[in-house]
């Protein structure tokens, strides 16, 4: 028989190939060795065609028959540890942040929002065992401690401008209360005035913690840090979920903290506590429910004196402060919110927030100390007394609707919310100058002197249970409206705008 050479067919001429990634033509190459078929060139003459050759059910001669071979894969995804935009991540270590959720009231990309915002994560919390406020904004630039009152509050100058007492917890007001970082996920920290979305506040800027929430991932976790001057802290976590099948997760984390100081007199110690539950309704919608308790005994600790342009050449540890007074402080937080998306474009997030905190001030501090080197006197001090409860109750309710359109070709993300906040505040205090002997006048001590006599049990039981100097009660409530539009120029320029009207009482 006449060997037959295969003719390219004329219609075939001409046409081009689509080039495959080689990624695939590797796989493609890989699967055609494990089917049981094969592919053959046949040319009729005037077409040419692919044709299947027979299956056949015995192996070749000479062959060897493979065994079975099953391919499994994971279901669960890897996930980076150190991708920035995997917040929910309970795991992840990334030392950036990709998004703003408070600072805005929307989640947007820092790069692309015309406002100075730094966010330190918890991995920057974690790893400098930060247990303060203090601690982490000592990472931002142009913000600086202040005076705390005695360490009863944490407060800070940031741009040249004395912040409020008031700290901003997941984005909400809650006036002069102290937090603690064992649930803080990130701080976030805006500088420049932020009237527009918050109202009353101060044009320095303000901070913002974010609490972290509950995860489907289970995670566990317990740390014991000692430290100099006998200190102790405790911090466990846990989180994951309580029903896969409902969408039940729930988090808790907890903290214990026993320190002394370098200061003579000084302790502190605290405990505190956070559950967190939330359920995801349906893939759109989402409750969160959060509980706070901020427990802590602590030393006033007025600091040491100012004397001429500088401080007073003593020993950095004398603190005029006896070790039998301690001011308590107490606060419990309710944090409810509803998340709910309608479609890609249009969110809705409404919750409120209910704060008590009480106080129990048992406080020396010093003042003016005489500077004339001519005086016998010289270096003399007062010692006064602050003794009595404060109370401070808030409320914040709130509701955000966030929408994302474009038109003519300028991309808009468009928060139009309503705010209602009031806040009480009382206290009954007594207050005036020491007197250590009881003859109804006021001593001095001397700052350089090593011997400060201490104040006796039955004076400060008389300064406890003593006339009230000033008894304070006020209430303030606000309502507000406010729409805000970030509007986005062919992926480059970014402009913000908005207004904010409040209702003062």
């Amino acid at each position: 028989m006449k060997k037959r050479t295969a003719r390219p067919n004329k219609r075939l001429l001409g046409l081009k190939t689509a080039k495959l990634p080689v990624a695939i033509a590797v796989l493609l190459s890989i699967n055609t060795q494990f089917v049981n078929a094969a592919e053959q060139y046949v040319d009729n003459g005037s077409a040419a065609q692919i044709a299947e050759t027979p299956k056949s059910s015995e192996p070749a001669s000479g062959g060897a028959t493979l065994e079975k071979v099953t391919v499994e894969a994971d279901s669960a995804v890897e996930t980076d540890p150190y991708d920035p935009a995997d917040t929910d991540n309970p795991y992840n270590k990334s030392y950036s942040v990709s998004n703003s959720s408070t600072t805005m009231k929307t989640d947007t990309p820092v790069m692309e929002t015309p406002a100075s915002i730094q966010v330190i994560p918890k991995s920057v919390l974690h790893d400098q065992q930060a247990f303060r406020l203090e601690d982490v904004i000592k990472n931002v630039s142009g913000v600086q401690t202040q005076h705390s009152f005695g360490g009863d509050y944490e407060t800070f100058i940031m741009r040249g401008f004395k912040l409020s007492e008031a700290n901003y917890h997941n984005g909400i007001r809650i006036p002069a209360t102290k937090f603690d970082l064992a649930n803080v996920e990130r701080v976030e920290v805006l500088k420049g005035t932020s009237a527009m979305l918050y109202g009353l506040g101060d044009p320095g800027g303000f901070i913002s913690t974010v609490t972290k929430q509950p995860s489907s991932t289970p995670y566990y976790s317990i740390e014991q840090r000692f430290g100099s001057y006998d200190h102790y802290r405790t911090e466990a976590s846990a989180t994951g979920p309580l029903s896969k099948e409902y969408g039940l997760n729930y988090r808790m984390d907890l903290s214990y903290l026993d320190a002394n100081s370098f200061r003579d007199a000084i302790d502190r110690d605290r405990i505190f506590f956070a559950p967190t539950l939330s359920w995801d309704v349906s893939p759109d919608t989402k409750l969160t429910l959060m509980y706070e308790h901020f427990d802590e005994n602590n030393s006033y600790d007025s600091g040491t004196p100012a004397f001429g342009t500088g401080l007073a050449d003593i020993p950095r540890s004398r603190s005029f402060m006896q070790s039998n007074l301690t001011n308590t402080n107490t606060n419990d937080l309710i944090d409810f919110r509803i998340d709910h998306r309608f479609n890609e474009n249009i969110k809705l997030n409404a919750g409120s927030v209910y704060s008590h905190n009480q106080k129990e001030w048992e406080t020396i501090y010093l003042g003016r100390v005489n500077e004339d080197v001519t005086s016998a006197n010289y270096g003399d001090v007062t010692r006064n007394y602050w003794f009595g409860p404060e109370k401070l109750n808030s409320w914040t309710s709130f509701v955000n609707g966030t929408f994302d359109f474009e038109t003519y070709g300028v991309k808009h993300k468009v928060l139009l919310g309503g705010e209602y906040f009031t806040n009480n505040l009382e206290y009954q205090v007594a207050n005036g100058g020491v007197d250590i002997d009881g003859k109804n006048g006021t001593d001095t001590i001397n700052i350089f002197s090593d011997n400060v006599p201490n104040i006796s049990d039955a004076i400060l039981n008389q300064y406890r249970n003593g006339a009230t100097a000033y008894d304070v009660r006020t209430e303030t409530t606000t309502k507000a409206i406010y729409l805000q539009d970030q509007m986005t120029f062919g992926d480059k320029l970014h402009i913000m705008g908005g207004f904010r009207f409040d209702w003062v009482e």
